[in-house]
C-alpha cells in the first residue's frame, strides 16, 4: 500500500513536470512543481491547475 502512495503522486508529478517544460516554465519552476505535487499533491495539482 505504501508503493501505491508513492507511485500515483509521482506519476502525477512527472506529468506536471512535462506539461510544465512544454509550457516553457524554466527549469527551476519546472523543478519546484515537480517537488510540490509529489509531496504535497492535494495542494499543488490543483493550484498547478489554476495557475496553468
Amino acid at each position: 500500500m505504501l508503493y501505491i502512495a508513492i507511485i500515483i503522486p509521482l506519476i502525477i508529478a512527472w506529468w506536471v513536470a512535462s506539461d510544465a517544460k512544454k509550457r516553457g516554465y524554466n527549469q527551476g519552476a519546472i523543478i519546484a512543481w515537480f517537488l510540490g505535487v509529489w509531496l504535497v499533491l492535494i495542494i499543488f495539482l490543483p493550484l498547478y491547475f489554476i495557475l496553468r
